[in-house]
């Protein structure tokens, strides 16, 4: 702390360094979204990670010494593919907590490069770079379809377009409704643009979280830490279209995610019910209409 001079009311008038992010409780909960986070994408930390985050939460370490940890963890480590995912799941996980404990919010083009330069620095060699391909990805919930995402040439002015509308946008409506289509319809245009080689889910993620961080809502709950492969398929469905096959973008899921996570909405979260029927194999199709019946 800066200063320890104090009002009558016991409030301290000088500004501090350490913030209000310090609480075990605190610490627990962007711990919970920066390790959720990964399963977007199939990652685990390990249990290497696991031992330095709770150590962290009791107070023995601090949260910037991690990355120099795991560094030297990695270092020892044998460099098979399962090592290699690991450490970027280790990596990307505490990185995106150290975003997390840093006050301040800019909601910029040059900041959202910026957390994906943060994010992946350890282990992607364009982090903080726009892609310079075009990107394809087979989706479970699509069938082996994929989104198409806008091409590079696009990057720069959609999420500038993006950025500039939300920025210039008041919030004289701030009804429950109103803040969901807001921040959902904000996630899927930014995560539609896929500005990023490798790691967009998870640089959109942490940055709008941030965002509504910085709106004053409390986004360290379970809703990220068990829910991000559906957040992910949420997106999948608001962002996909096939009109011949009668497929429009569908937000309802990505609104139901967001529900939850502002207002504490109870919908019942289910991957199951993400897959797209009309683009099912004829073989699979039965087996995906009686899980979507199952009772909770």
């Amino acid at each position: 702390m800066t200063g320890s001079s104090l009002t009558q009311d016991g409030f301290s008038s000088s500004y501090t360094s350490e913030g209000l992010r310090s609480t075990r409780e605190s610490k627990l909960a962007y711990w919970g979204v920066a390790l959720g986070l990964q399963a977007v994408d199939g990652l685990k930390p390990s249990p290497k990670l696991l031992e330095l985050v709770d150590r962290n939460v009791k107070g023995e370490l601090d949260y910037n010494e991690i990355p120099e940890l795991l560094r030297a963890y990695y270092d020892k480590a044998p460099g098979a593919e399962l090592t290699h995912r690991q450490a970027e799941a280790d990596f990307a996980s505490a990185r995106i907590n150290e975003l997390y404990q840093k006050p301040g919010f800019d909601l910029s083009v040059e900041a959202l490069k910026d957390y994906h330069r943060h994010i992946f620095q350890d282990t992607l060699p364009d982090a903080g770079e726009y892609k310079q391909t075009e990107l394809w990805k087979k989706e479970p919930v699509l069938f082996g379809d994929t989104v198409d995402y806008l091409p590079p040439s696009a990057a720069q002015r959609m999420l500038q377009e993006a950025l500039n509308t939300e920025r210039e946008t008041g919030w004289n409506d701030s009804a429950p409704a109103s803040v969901v289509e807001r921040i959902g319809s904000l996630t899927k245009k930014l995560w539609f643009v896929h500005p990023f080689s490798e790691g967009n889910t998870r640089t959109v993620a942490t940055f709008v979280g941030k965002y509504l961080d910085s709106l004053g809502y409390n986004v360290g709950n379970d809703t990220f830490k068990a829910h991000s492969l559906y957040y992910r398929n949420a997106l999948v469905r608001a962002c996909y279209i096939n009109l011949p096959k009668g497929i429009k973008p569908e937000q309802l899921y990505l609104t139901r995610f967001y529900e939850n996570l502002l207002y504490n909405a109870q919908h019942v979260l289910r991957n199951r019910d993400l897959f797209v029927l009309e683009l099912a194999p004829d073989e699979q199709k039965q087996r995906i209409e009686a899980l979507k019946a199952e009772s909770i």
